[in-house]
């Protein structure tokens, strides 16, 4: 055998060993039932329904093999399906619930928003008109100072000038020699007058200033209040954004559940169709094709079938009659005779020939970069390296898992599996 079909029989069998496919016969896992990891990391707890066959020629044997093939594509891989599509269907109406439900809170969300950012516009435009009011206040308090200031100083001036005329000697002499006494009592009166005048309005100046002081200080309050609660606003939006957020992210996880859910749904529905179609179909029955021109990648539709049989388990999603698992089914299960000769579908050499754990006795044919699995046999013919003919016997069914008699087969371009019903013979 040369080292690329070593490798390649190797991916093979790594890939067949690791996939959820076929009943088993090796060691059992915790529940009692064997356990494989898939190939992808699918998980591949298969429990085929129980099928009791009988060898050829025995006719009323063969009438019991009849019956429990009839069941097993009846009972229990369709009744687990349609188990599952019922819990798949109540989970999508919870999950449109769920959806409905999301949508709900995020158009709230969306209102609220849009009314906080309305009320942050409002602030906004107080806080510019309370602004404009306190610069208004500073410049008349300015203008009071200023006018502060100037009586401040013009009546310092007078009280400056009343003060050096009683002071001075001079002057009331001057007064008393020109019989003028009266005059400067009249004028020292005069100037009373008018300092009560000024400090009246200094007084009323000053009263004024600490008036506008004081509302200088009330509106610069007020605007450090509608601040703060613009600032609270904005974090309240903050917040309603980081929700809706949540919500949007929510609203995408429950949507591509469902949608999963729903693609699940379908394709069950179309594994359950498939069975229908199964039950009571036997496949390989008549005469078999022989190989057309081209190699093995020509031979779509052609192929012969490896025994005569029913298919109990097609190859896709399926689910697990015991844990409703969905599982991925990467080859066919036929329901066959005990001791069913087991022949090559088509021309090849045998890469790998013994047993692999969960699968019995498992050939593995090579053709050229396309791979043909036949699992679960028990006595084989033919060992690795041996060069095949189509139609050559490869081995005889043996007993699966629980004394099932059941033909697992996959067809690979490599290490990807392929429908194998899509490359054997519809006859």
């Amino acid at each position: 055998m040369s080292m690329p079909s070593i490798s390649c029989a190797c991916a093979v069998l790594l890939g067949l060993g690791l996939s959820g496919q076929s009943g088993q016969s090796g060691p059992s896992g915790p529940s009692g039932q064997p356990r494989q990891e898939g190939f992808g990391g699918e998980p591949s707890d298969v429990l085929h329904p129980e099928v009791r066959v009988a060898p050829e020629g025995n006719a009323s044997e063969g009438n019991a093999y009849e019956a429990n093939v009839a069941e097993a594509t009846g009972s229990p891989e369709r009744r687990a399906i349609r188990r599952r599509i019922a819990q798949d269907r109540v989970r999508t109406r919870f999950l449109r619930r769920e959806e409905a439900s999301i949508l709900g809170g995020f158009r709230r969300i969306e209102a609220e928003l849009k009314a906080k950012q309305r009320h942050q516009l409002k602030l906004i435009e107080e806080a510019k008109a309370f602004e404009a009011r306190v610069d208004a206040a500073g410049r008349e308090l300015a203008g009071l100072d200023a006018k502060l200031a100037e009586l401040k100083d013009a009546v310092g001036r007078r009280l400056l000038a009343m003060h050096r005329l009683s002071k001075t000697k001079i002057g009331r002499l001057v007064d008393q020699i020109s019989g003028r006494h009266g005059t400067s009592r009249r004028r020292a009166d005069w100037l009373r007058l008018v300092l009560a005048y000024d400090r009246r309005l200094f007084d009323d100046a000053r009263t004024t200033r600490a008036e506008a002081e004081r509302s200088r200080a009330t509106l610069a309050e007020a605007q450090k209040k509608l601040e703060n609660a613009q600032a609270a606003l904005a974090e309240e939006t903050e917040s309603l954004l980081i929700l809706k957020e949540e919500k949007a992210a929510l609203l995408d996880a429950v949507r591509t559940e469902r949608r999963a859910a729903e693609r699940l749904a379908r394709e069950l529905s179309e594994q359950a169709r498939r069975l229908e179609r199964e039950a009571g179909v036997v496949h390989g029955a008549g005469p078999q094709p022989d190989a057309v021109a081209g190699g093995f990648g020509a031979q779509q539709g052609h192929l012969p079938w490896p025994l005569p049989g029913q298919v109990v388990v097609p190859f896709g999603k399926r689910v697990d009659p015991v844990s409703s698992l969905v599982l991925f089914q990467k080859g066919i299960d036929v329901a066959a005779s005990l001791g069913a000769p087991v022949r090559a579908v088509f021309a090849g050499r045998v890469v790998h020939a013994g047993a692999l754990r969960g699968f019995g006795n498992v050939v593995v044919v090579d053709h050229g970069g396309w791979f043909t699995v036949y699992g679960h046999l028990g006595t084989l013919r033919l060992g690795e390296g041996t060069e095949v003919r189509q139609h050559e016997v490869l081995g005889f069914l043996g007993d699966g898992r629980q004394r099932r008699s059941v033909l697992y087969f996959e067809v690979r371009r490599g290490r990807e599996p392929v429908d194998p019903q899509r490359w054997l013979t519809a006859g």
